[in-house]
């Protein structure tokens, strides 16, 4: 997950992941970075025991990540990868929620998403979001433009309201 703040959207996900499955929160921020860490202890195996199927506490991670194609590189590299070079350790679904306040945010957004999202036709980018109040700088014609300037489609999975659920894929050439 990026910007995981707490880690709400993260901590169902990988509670809801089956065997085997590797969840790692991500968020920019250090503050937010030691509260979402503090979550994810207390909300995994680690605090409730063993009682369940498989170890999901040893298979959740809290890492810092910053924004940005060098960011999103660096941070591949220091991912550990079973049998594999370093590199290709890509994930096959990102999560974000609420992550698109400013405009500035759109461009770094998508080219951590690229970078890290795996080249598998089924590999996708998840994300929820929420229109904000009157004023607001974002609208949805700019998040869609940063998404196909990286080489991503989307389809709308739920739109209520003021709030929106993307799926974002590269697009097959």
């Amino acid at each position: 997950e990026v910007g995981s703040g707490l880690g709400r959207c993260g901590l169902l996900a990988h509670r809801l992941s089956h065997e085997g499955v590797t969840t790692i929160l991500t968020d920019g921020d250090t503050d937010a970075l030691k509260m979402l860490r503090q979550n994810v202890e207390n909300n995994t195996i680690k605090a409730y025991g063993d009682n369940d199927d498989h170890d999901r506490g040893n298979n959740i991670s809290c890492r810092q990540l910053l924004w940005g194609e060098e960011h999103a590189e660096n941070f591949l590299t220091q991912q550990p990868s079973e049998g594999a070079s370093k590199l290709s350790a890509k994930f096959d679904i990102i999560l974000g929620s609420d992550l698109i306040y400013v405009q500035s945010v759109i461009r770094p957004l998508f080219e951590t998403v690229r970078v890290l999202l795996s080249d598998e036709a089924e590999s996708k980018f998840l994300m929820a979001h929420c229109a904000r109040r009157e004023g607001n700088e974002v609208d949805l014609p700019m998040v869609f433009d940063g998404a196909e300037a990286e080489g991503f489609g989307w389809d709308v999975l739920i739109e209520e309201d003021d709030i929106s659920v993307f799926c974002f894929k590269r697009k097959q050439c």
